[in-house]
């Protein structure tokens, strides 16, 4: 799924970005789930890029799939380059630490799904300087 998000996130524009984030803030404005809200931005991408496939989450991995997209703007931005170099790991404790599915969690389920944000960290960056490393190269 990180390798997904990835490849969306590199073809992006800025002002499809600046679109996209007014669409989505009406969007929970107007009452729609995260869910819902996740589910738009997606298939937008989808066909902003041309991307066929779709990403399968299995039930298990919901919770940390919809963490990661939630934090899809809380990257360290290298300045010079622009690439994204990792998460913002504060936004991410606060992230599992306030979502509502997790609040009767012990503290190592909340390890868990951090560790599982990393993994998937690590596969969008491998994805990501992949495409940079192309796009270089052209």
């Amino acid at each position: 799924m990180a390798e997904h998000w990835a490849w969306l996130q590199f073809n992006n524009t800025l002002d499809q970005e600046k679109e996209l984030e007014q669409i989505t803030q009406q969007m929970a404005a107007f009452g729609a789930s995260e869910k819902d809200i996740a589910a738009f931005v997606y298939n937008q991408k989808k066909r902003q890029t041309g991307i066929e496939s779709d990403c399968v989450i299995w039930l298990e991995n919901q919770i940390t799939a919809n963490i990661f997209l939630q934090l899809s703007t809380q990257w360290h931005i290298q300045p010079m380059t622009g690439q994204r170099v990792n998460l913002n790991w504060q936004s991410a404790e606060i992230a599992i630490r306030n979502k509502p599915e997790l609040v009767d969690k012990t503290p190592m389920e909340h390890a868990q799904i951090f560790e599982q944000i990393q993994a998937m960290e690590h596969a969008a960056i491998v994805v990501l300087r992949e495409q940079q490393r192309r796009q270089n190269n052209e």
